[in-house]
């Protein structure tokens, strides 16, 4: 198990749509926990929330990021919230 194995899970999920698609569509957590490992992937729910940046934790803002929401704008960190991939990503995590 390793961050660097969800790091690459994160990164096939952003950028490989038919992926997300079926991680999306499995049927349950026990399903979807099964496609992770047999696309060979090897992570805990920890090591997925660090290689994602979630370590539940303080977490530094950089001040041009927060100028862009009190602005109206989307930091990097914000709109990938609101993405598909976040739903996937979010699906596994709860699997995993």
């Amino acid at each position: 198990m390793s961050v660097e194995s969800a790091q690459a899970f994160l990164e096939k999920v952003k950028s490989d749509e038919a992926f997300r698609g079926s991680l999306e569509k499995a049927a349950d957590d026990e399903a979807r926990k099964a496609f992770v490992a047999e696309a060979g992937f090897d992570f805990t729910k920890e090591e997925l929330k660090e290689a994602a940046g979630v370590s539940g934790g303080p977490q530094k803002i950089e001040e041009a990021d927060l100028q862009a929401v009190a602005g109206g704008g989307a930091a990097s960190w914000v709109s990938a919230t609101g993405s598909a991939a976040a739903g996937a990503i979010g699906a596994a995590a709860a699997a995993i």
